[in-house]
């Protein structure tokens, strides 16, 4: 089905206030290009609504190991929500929040002297995390960023401590699945069988932990086409997995 720009606005506010309107704890990890730990810390992402639900105060609270905290308040409106919950880039973006409790927040296409960036939210039960990678004007990867957060109302305990890279994993590539595919027009697909894709030639991994993985091309170049992917080995049974693809440098 096509949605309409206000079909969409309600839909991605309506999913957001569903799985992501809590008060979130967790770890934050910037990491260089080759894959070492940059920066990690600890924060807190708490969001309340008004009483007639069309206006979100989120307050992000970090904490440093240097004992200093830094704190940021994001207003958003369904209006604010359909470009992305984040500032990475002046480019035009775009957020699609799915049903399930995932999203993915994208810029449009990549433009040579422009930063380009992709977004993954994953979200199971009590657990969300996020993965975030940066390329910059010259199409090189900066960094890239895991967020792994639980439900402060229902501690877990489930993410690991140490942010360290791991050197490798076995991830099942071609591995059954179902598929909800959305185009640039919004048009959304029902859920149809699939093979998860994961091995694409010359691209770069990084395995972080806790079951996270990032496939992804080591450098962008003008109307190149190419595929970031996001994976999630949640627990034996249960493996989720988000992909942006681009055609000639354009989300397609």
């Amino acid at each position: 089905m096509n949605q309409t720009f206000e079909q969409l606005k309600q839909h991605n506010w309506t999913n957001f206030m569903t799985h992501h309107l809590r008060n979130w704890y967790g770890s934050w990890t910037i990491y260089s290009p080759e894959g070492e730990v940059m920066e990690s810390f600890v924060g807190s992402r708490c969001s309340i609504s008004d009483s007639e639900q069309t206006h979100i105060n989120q307050t992000n609270v970090y904490m440093y190991d240097n004992g200093t905290e830094e704190e940021k308040v994001y207003q958003n409106t369904p209006n604010s929500l359909i470009n992305g919950l984040a500032e990475q880039t002046d480019q035009a973006s775009f957020m699609y929040m799915f049903d399930q409790g995932s999203a993915i927040w994208t810029v449009n296409r990549f433009e040579p002297g422009e930063l380009f960036a992709v977004e993954f939210w994953f979200r199971y039960q009590e657990l969300r995390h996020s993965l975030l990678v940066m390329y910059n004007s010259d199409g090189e990867l900066t960094k890239t960023v895991s967020v792994r957060e639980e439900d402060l109302q229902k501690p877990c305990d489930h993410w690991t401590l140490n942010p360290e890279l791991i050197p490798h994993r076995d991830i099942l590539n071609g591995e059954e699945g179902l598929a909800i595919t959305l185009t640039p027009v919004t048009q959304l697909s029902q859920p149809t069988p699939t093979h998860l894709a994961w091995e694409y030639p010359d691209y770069q991994t990084f395995y972080y932990p806790d079951g996270i993985s990032l496939s992804y091309p080591p450098k962008l170049k003008p109307e190149m086409s190419f595929v970031v992917i996001g994976d999630w080995q949640v627990n034996p049974d249960i493996r989720q997995q988000l992909l942006v693809e681009y055609l000639g440098g354009r989300r397609k």
